[in-house]
């Protein structure tokens, strides 16, 4: 199943939100180096809906943990419409590091 027209459905031949071109006949042009071709993205799409099963399995479960991140100097907690009520304490906890 190409995906490409769930992404952009304008049938454009060239994206302005994703970068790509496409030839007269549909097909990726040669320079688009970093298109992910559709088995490479379907395996991608079951890694993450894997992930999310997991991750729902989690929470369902009871695994509601404290876990935010930081990345530089932003933290989660910046934007964090709970830091009144909520219990994790930076000076105890630590962050978790974002790449």
């Amino acid at each position: 199943m190409e995906a490409l027209p769930y992404l952009d459905d304008r049938q454009a031949s060239e994206g302005t939100q994703f970068k790509f071109k496409l030839n007269a006949d549909g097909e990726p042009h040669a320079r688009n180096t970093d298109l992910m071709r559709p088995a490479a993205f379907a395996e991608m799409l079951d890694h993450v809906e894997a992930e999310l099963v997991r991750m729902g399995g989690e929470i369902y479960g009871g695994a509601i943990g404290l876990n935010p991140y930081q990345k530089g100097s932003e933290r989660a907690c910046d934007k964090c419409q709970y830091q009144g009520i909520c219990r994790f304490d930076p000076w105890v906890n630590s962050f978790r590091p974002l790449r």
